[in-house]
């Protein structure tokens, strides 16, 4: 740590020497900083200039004399290496380290256009702040020279270790100059204002803007700071589990079906480095085991955990299945996402009246812990952050985090500043659980990667779990751990191995450990081998088939109905007063989902539910709470035949049989415990239809004779055809270009036979029987190479604020969010700034939005009953009848409004 504590201390003495220039020192005196003006180059550029011509030789005046005009930096810009003007490549000594700081501590570099650090491209001459006094600083820079120098000769000049130098380092810097930036108890009182450097401003109780540090104390300050961060985030002292509670988590499994979790846990070594790979069925207890798996690896040491998930529900699921099965207590987790209004309306759901009443959650930030009770003593030096940052001392102080993963993920985002620090520390300090590490595409999971290779960074285990992860991702997630123990290793001297695990519910563990190098990927197909061929002896629950027809919008319309009619008729039950069969159309995208809804809803004895993510939020709710209540088949399902609105629907039917249809999008798939009776799927990739068709029969697991899966031969995308080449996309693995999936015909890129015999996970694994999965693989692995490769390989791409931009884990696009409001008027949520605040302010656009309520749609709230549940559960009608839009399309200063209709089934295009 002791290369980490310099480059942090002496990036902090430097960090802002670029604030003696003579346009920052004009911006802040009283009289203009109430007026935000943005420099022509910004500061923390400059200050990595200065240094870097003092070590080049030069003394103070002479580094501000030669720092040269803006034209030669914009000569770089235009090459594209913006970097280039601080280092020379790579991250290579403690000289380059520094620099990097300095230069980043707000924001990383930005290739090509140079817009983080560069704001006029225009000559401009960098010079000294004229007639202020900057001989302390000069004699400080001076030190801070001669210092690196001693210090360059003794050091490292491996890239690994000055990578993980440098992350640490700067995480402390940032966290330290936020601190003292922060204090404002002592402002200046001196009376040089004219003469001396200054670093910022404050307001008095009156308003009145004056100057708060000085220059050269704010240096000092935040120097010495950053040294006493790194080792305070090395040494935190965090809560962890208590005995009793890993006692429950590693209690030996009784009964049958989850024996193979004892075989697994006997097949970790505690105290050893370990990735573990859980691929273990839907349903074989997967959250059980991978808690489990943390706790037997830590074995002696203080266990902690952080577990992170993609979706919201999920996330909620998940905590209250640690507190509930794994006995984990309130004051030992915390629950993490980013809504309160979704936390809301779990705890409604799932609470009684008396709780109902008096239970609340902790809104904090835009993040939410969503079982806030407890209250977490953060450490003195941690506190001005907390007060900040309210949901931090949860994030932090926690021994179990269970957090959707956009919070966690800025720990592998150094663009993101305070929250990367602080989502940094909590990864410092706990072992990591992935959920569905397959379940993102490709640039996303980039991101989860970059996660897996910070946490081997820092000598923690990680556990990624899924039931169907592909060798490629698999590969990719063993690279990257492997990546960060390089690190690790670097940093602390050592040679260490690390062991990787892979079980199921199925085989035989399998093991390699780090001098096993290039033969893990050979280990992992022989264990999916095995695991095929353990999974062919078991009973066969799902039989699929593919659904020809003329490609053309009548053909695949009715390739869809004759679909519903062949599987009720295949699957019907029921009882003497009337028969049902419950199934699920999976569609891709909203607006083909509400078309094929409201064509189905025309057909007789048919009724149809549409579910996607584009409801009024409080229908959404609706919606998904009576999905759940009659699709948990695992007690049988007489429940689904007593149901008010399903014996309706069967009164309404010809003959008392009852098509029930859930047309739904991508959020059936991942995260819904929903047992249907059939399938018809639109295909995107290997990986949705092996998701969606694990929806059927999902409880029960009887025996089948017939499909009870149908896959359509082609999707909409391919034909409607409006000009993409690529169609399996938004969702999908295929590149824009076609490049990967030359073939969108599912009768060759399946293998009819197969899935006709047994539809299961060999799907997505047998890339020699499936050429779609091999076409999925083969993109898949594109994009990781592009994306998490140069991570990998530890190449300078990592410190460009382009590279997280391209593969961040949401889409940077933002939404816009809407309402209907009681007044019958559609407003549009927007903010303007008001005194330095945010402030909302809607804008009514009520001709751009039409409205239908409610007719004989399943599982649908009338206008008057939505806002009665909105109230029942205390929503505020703004959010409760909220929707997320796609803004407006703009091209050349025209802006192309996009009309809107609510209807029933959610809302659609009206053009």
């Amino acid at each position: 740590m002791n290369d980490v504590i310099a480059v942090a201390s002496l990036s902090g003495l430097s960090h802002d020497f670029g604030k003696a220039s003579r346009e920052f020192a004009n911006k802040i005196t009283p009289a203009n900083a109430g007026t935000p003006t943005a420099d022509p180059i910004r500061h923390d550029l400059i200050s990595a200039v200065i240094l870097k011509k003092m070590l080049a030789g030069q003394s103070w005046n002479d580094a501000w004399s030669n720092a040269g005009r803006i034209s030669s930096i914009v000569n770089i810009v235009k090459k594209g290496n913006i970097e280039g003007i601080v280092l020379e490549a790579a991250i290579k000594t403690i000289s380059d380290s520094i620099l990097f700081c300095i230069a980043t501590h707000h924001r990383l570099f930005e290739k090509g256009t140079a817009g983080n650090h560069v704001r006029d491209k225009s000559p401009y001459e960098i010079a000294k702040a004229e007639g202020r006094d900057d001989s302390d600083i000069a004699k400080l820079a001076n030190k801070i020279v001669t210092r690196i120098n001693n210090l360059s000769s003794k050091s490292s000049t491996d890239p690994m270790y000055w990578t993980g130098v440098t992350q640490l380092a700067r995480a402390a810097l940032i966290l330290a100059d936020h601190k003292v930036s922060a204090d404002k108890s002592k402002p200046y009182d001196g009376k040089e204002t004219d003469t001396a450097l200054f670093a910022n401003t404050t307001k008095t109780d009156s308003g009145k803007m004056i100057y708060n540090q000085t220059l050269a104390n704010h240096l000092s300050s935040v120097g010495n700071e950053a040294a006493r961060m790194v080792k305070n985030m090395a040494a935190l002292d965090a809560p962890s589990l208590q005995p009793e509670s890993i006692d429950r988590l590693i209690a030996h499994a009784i009964e049958r079906q989850y024996e193979w979790q004892n075989i697994a846990a006997s097949h970790l070594t505690p105290g050893v480095p370990t990735l573990v790979l859980n691929i273990a069925a839907t349903g074989a207890g997967k959250t059980r085991m991978n808690a489990r798996a943390a706790a037997v690896l830590a074995g002696d040491k203080p266990l902690r955990l952080t577990t992170v998930l993609n979706l919201r529900t999920l996330t909620l699921q998940t905590g209250d299945s640690y507190k509930k099965d794994l006995g984990i207590a309130d004051d030992e987790l915390s629950v993490v996402i980013g809504s309160a209004t979704t936390v809301k309306l779990h705890e409604y759901e799932s609470c009684d009246i008396t709780e109902k009443e008096n239970n609340e959650s902790g809104e904090f930030d835009g993040y939410v812990v969503a079982n806030g009770s407890q209250v977490f003593n953060m450490p003195e030096w941690l506190k001005p952050i907390s007060e900040k940052n309210k949901s931090a001392a949860a994030v932090l102080m926690s021994p179990v985090l269970v957090s959707t993963i956009d919070y966690v993920i800025s720990a592998g985002d150094p663009r993101k500043q305070s929250t990367h620090a602080i989502a940094l520390l909590r990864l410092m300090h706990s072992d990591l659980i992935i959920d569905e590490v397959d379940g993102y595409e490709p640039k996303a999971l980039s991101a989860v990667l970059r996660l897996i290779r910070l946490s081997a960074m820092f000598g923690r285990n990680v556990i990624v779990s899924s039931g169907t992860l592909p060798d490629i991702i698999a590969q990719y997630v063993w690279d990257s751990y492997q990546s960060g123990r390089k690190i690790y290793n670097a940093m602390n001297g050592t040679s260490d191995p690390f062991e990787c695990v892979i079980f199921d519910d199925s085989v035989t563990p399998s093991i390699t450990k780090t001098a096993d190098v290039g033969q893990f990927g050979e280990t992992y197909k022989n264990h999916i081998a095995a695991m095929m061929e353990a999974v062919a002896q078991k009973p066969i629950s799902k039989k699929a088939e593919i659904l020809k027809f003329e490609k053309s919008l009548d053909g695949i319309y009715g390739a869809i109905k004759s679909a519903v009619n062949a599987m009720h008729d295949r699957h019907v039950w029921g009882d003497d007063k009337g028969k049902i069969s419950i199934g699920l159309v999976r569609i891709a995208n909203i607006h083909s989902a509400i078309a094929v809804a409201k064509m189905l809803v025309l057909e007789p004895d048919t009724f149809v539910c549409c579910y996607h993510s584009r409801h009024f939020m409080i229908q959404r709710y609706q919606i998904e709470k009576r999905l759940d209540e009659l699709l948990n088949r695992k007690g049988g399902d007489q429940h689904i035949l007593k149901d008010g609105e399903i014996r309706s629907c069967i009164e309404k039917s010809i003959g008392r049989s009852a098509r029930i249809i859930v047309v739904a999008t991508p959020v059936e798939e991942v995260g819904r415990d929903h047992d249907f009776d059939w399938t018809i799927i639109e295909p995107s990739s290997t990986q949705s239809i092996v998701q969606t068709a694990g929806r059927v029969n999902r409880h029960r697991q009887d025996s089948v004779s017939e499909p009870n899966v149908a896959i359509l031969q082609f999707n909409f995308k391919e034909v409607e055809r409006k000009g993409c080449k690529a169609v399996f996309t938004r969702p999908g693995f295929e590149n824009y270009d076609n490049s990967t999936h030359p073939d969108h015909d599912m009768r060759s890129l399946i293998d009819e036979p197969k899935i006709n015999t047994r539809l299961d996970s060999s799907l997505r694994f047998d890339t020699a029987s499936h050429k779609f999965s091999e076409y999925d693989t083969n993109s898949i692995s594109e994009s990781l190479k592009k994306f998490i490769g140069p991570i990998i390989k530890n190449e300078s791409k990592w410190m460009d604020s382009d590279f997280y931009m391209e593969a961040s884990l949401r889409d940077e696009d933002k939404m816009d969010s809407w309402y209907f409001d009681e007044d019958g008027n559609w407003y549009k949520k927007d903010f303007v700034i008001q005194n330095g605040y945010r402030i909302s302010k809607p804008i009514q656009r009520n001709s751009r939005w039409k409205f239908q309520d409610k007719s004989n749609e399943l599982f649908v709230l009338s206008l008057n009953e939505m806002r009665q549940l909105a109230d029942d559960v205390g929503i505020a009608h703004d959010e409760a009848f909220s929707v997320q839009v796609y803004p407006d399309f703009q091209d050349e200063n025209v802006i192309h409004a996009k009309k809107y209709i609510m209807t029933p089934f959610g809302c659609d295009a009206n053009d």
